[in-house]
């Protein structure tokens, strides 16, 4: 019997040391839980916001933009005519028909201050190229063509690299400030294109933002294979010059 009571009296006190430390982690579980509510959730995405100065716009207007466009670029103008594309990546062909340089298209219907034309996006350094032979095409054409040096370009890409491939879209405190906040037509990697005014800051158009520095988005340019055409063409075209040179060719000393 007094076994029995000793058996008794020790699983009473495992149970109760058992009670006590069953007490003790449901406090910690509620603390815990209170201390996780206490805590702000915070599931914005947040955006590096770099300007890109080494690229123009060009405005493209009139009632001939559409037929005048469909006949110098690779891509079809009447897409941007559907209501839900408003942005379009094309190249710029030659008179022979051979592409020239690369482009993004940003169609404005729809725009609040009632201009319905097209912007051109082209890298800096044919920006005077582009201009000229948009003159030599024109030929009668209702549409006229200006550069836009009110207008700012942002590239946005969020910091978290699973965002980029979920499509999030930054989110936009002030509209009125954007003209274009689309995505990259290349692919959903290089981010979303915006443009602005001069006048106005990302950080007061796009929350949670921070600005980058250019060269960085470079970097991540190229480490997905994004690279100017203006330059490919340049290295094609020295590589089949070098090749077309015979060894016996004089060279300048």
């Amino acid at each position: 019997i007094s076994a029995f009571r000793a058996i008794l009296t020790g699983s009473g006190g495992l149970h109760a040391r058992y009670s006590r430390c069953s007490r003790r982690e449901n406090v910690c579980r509620t603390q815990l839980r209170k201390h996780s509510r206490d805590q702000p959730s915070d599931n914005t995405v947040h955006f590096r916001c770099f300007s890109l100065p080494h690229r123009t716009l060009i405005s493209v207007s009139g009632q001939d933009t559409t037929s005048f466009l469909q006949g110098i670029i690779t891509n079809d103008m009447a897409l941007l005519e559907e209501d839900a594309v408003c942005v379009m990546y094309a190249h710029i062909l030659s008179v022979q028909g051979r592409t020239l340089y690369d482009i993004i298209l940003y169609s404005l219907k729809g725009n609040p201050d009632g201009f319905n034309g097209v912007l051109l996006e082209c890298d800096s350094t044919v920006q005077d190229s582009i201009m000229q032979l948009l003159k030599v095409y024109k030929i009668r054409r209702k549409v006229n063509f200006s550069l836009c040096p009110s207008l700012s370009l942002w590239a946005l890409l969020p910091q978290n690299k699973a965002a980029v491939l979920g499509q999030s879209k930054p989110d936009v405190t002030a509209a009125d400030k954007v003209l274009v906040l689309e995505q990259d037509p290349r692919t959903e990697l290089v981010g979303w294109r915006m443009i602005t005014s001069c006048q106005n800051n990302p950080h007061e158009i796009i929350s949670a933002c921070r600005e980058g520095n250019t060269e960085e988005y470079h970097r991540h340019r190229y480490e997905i294979g994004i690279k100017p055409l203006v330059l490919l063409l340049r290295i094609i075209l020295t590589m089949t010059l070098q090749a077309t040179i015979p060894d016996w060719w004089p060279k300048k000393k």
